[in-house]
């Protein structure tokens, strides 16, 4: 329904003098008047401002839409009385806002990169196009740089995302910081899945980051690992152990009733890093005897290629806690799926990456000043407990401490003789082990756990080594 031909008006003109006059008033009108209650419900009281259209833009960056953006805004505000626009409002500016992007999304964001690259100091991107269509893109910043420097020994590389309307596959590259957290060295997107994209790629990385990663984690895809031996051809290639468990219930879970038993022995026997090889090989060998798989072709291939994914035959290969990517993986895999959305353009992408880049090094940052501000307190006397409080970050020094209590008694060593009767006792007071440690500067110890190599953590067998051996030299 319209209101016709309502009289009531107000006009105003601007003399020469520059003041105003007001030449005409009408105040009656031929139908009632909007109340009080309703009056942001008027067209003129509706209109979208700018923080509005910030906070429309930042919440699709973590995978919000208008409607939900809408309803967060109205509690911010305090009610819907307070509100300016609606929920229509908010959800034609996005249209407006997709529309605008949908013809030149690539475009935008190859333009915002190259302004980049050349504004901001220490900044890489490189992109390749064929005929006005975008094939890949490598991108990293200075901190990126920093952190490959000083983490940058083990990488894992993912191209598993595909999180925007384009399937265009998003490849992070990840490390381990001091911290044990995930720390990203630059991300790439691809149009191809194939040998030469991937070659494409990782010369990009290399290009932009200038040295090879001592050992790269994938999945076991056949032409990544052929890009890799290309491009990195003096790093060690091992394949991330969560892209593999997750095929297990697909190959195995229909072919017999006790899948969860069997789940549990062939996780015991794969991530146990403590065991060798001969040990491997007999617990694989009795598992798949008493479940009768012996022929089953997916654990074949595997089997044949155990080298390339079963801690055992990699144990004295640095890992920089990387070694149980299970973790890892999902943990990225999960950040990135909830933080974009499959159908989003581009440019919502690159902000949602932005976004997640700026939370993981402020997490960083907090980590680092609880170091620097925090003093762990130690649980023992032991000289090695003191030193490892002046090296770890405080997370990893709380694993060392737990070690440290289990070897808080040596006993009955006598340093006259050439060997020393030592008993452990754990925190109960319990011997936990008996040894006879040889008095000579000849005797080497292999610790066969390796976990201070794969974890950078000495376990308790290495921590009894050295206090004992400074109890007795020192």
């Amino acid at each position: 329904m319209f209101r016709r031909e309502c009289t009531a008006c107000i006009k105003y003109r601007i003399c020469n003098d520059s003041t105003i006059e007001l030449y005409v008033f009408n105040e009656e009108h031929n139908h009632a008047l909007v109340n009080k209650a309703n009056r942001n419900l008027l067209i003129q009281n509706r209109q979208i401002n700018l923080y509005d259209m910030h906070f429309i833009n930042n919440m699709a960056t973590t995978n919000v839409g208008p409607v939900k953006a809408f309803r967060l805004m109205t509690s911010i505000r305090g009610g819907y009385e307070l509100g300016g626009a609606n929920e229509n409002d908010y959800k034609n500016f996005n249209k407006d806002m997709n529309s605008h992007i949908k013809g030149s999304d690539a475009h935008l964001v190859v333009t915002k990169l190259e302004n980049r690259f050349e504004h901001v100091e220490n900044f890489s991107f490189e992109h390749s196009s064929t005929k006005d269509h975008l094939d890949g893109m490598f991108w990293a910043d200075e901190t990126a740089k920093i952190n490959y420097k000083e983490f940058g020994d083990v990488v894992s590389f993912d191209a598993t995302f595909r999180t925007n309307k384009y399937r265009m596959v998003f490849a992070p590259f990840t490390g381990v910081d001091n911290h044990r957290r995930c720390v990203s060295f630059g991300a790439g997107l691809l149009c191809h899945e194939d040998e030469e994209s991937y070659v494409w790629l990782l010369q990009r990385f290399l290009n932009a980051f200038g040295k090879q990663p001592t050992l790269v984690l994938t999945d076991q895809d056949g032409a990544m690992k052929n890009a890799i031996a290309r491009v990195f051809p003096m790093s060690k290639h091992r394949l991330c152990m969560w892209h593999i468990t997750q095929k297990l219930p697909v190959k195995v879970a229909s072919e017999f009733p006790n899948y969860d038993t069997f789940k549990q022995r062939f996780s015991d026997i794969i991530w146990d890093s403590s065991i060798d090889i001969e040990e491997f090989e007999q617990r694989w060998g009795a598992l798949f005897k008493d479940y009768k798989m012996t022929d089953n072709n997916w654990f074949k291939d595997m089997y044949k290629i155990r080298e390339r994914w079963i801690p055992a035959y990699f144990k004295h290969i640095p890992m920089s806690g990387l070694m149980r990517t299970t973790s890892r993986s999902e943990s990225q895999n999960s950040t990135f799926n909830q933080a974009t959305h499959f159908g989003s353009p581009l440019v919502y992408f690159m902000m949602s990456y932005e976004m997640l880049m700026e939370r993981q090094r402020h997490k960083q940052n907090v980590n680092d000043h609880k170091d620097r501000v925090t003093t762990v307190r130690i649980e023992t006397d032991l000289l090695i407990e003191e030193h490892a409080r002046e090296i770890y970050a405080c997370f990893p020094i709380n694993s060392i401490i737990e070690e440290g209590v289990e070897i808080s008694t040596l006993v009955e060593t006598n340093k006259s003789k050439r060997s020393a009767p030592v008993e452990i006792l754990n925190e109960d007071g319990e011997k936990e082990l008996d040894w006879n440690i040889p008095r000579t500067t000849s005797t080497y110890t292999v610790l066969s756990c390796c976990i201070f190599i794969h974890f950078v953590i000495m376990c308790i067998y290495a921590s009894m080594h050295l206090c004992i051996y400074m109890f007795l030299y020192l």
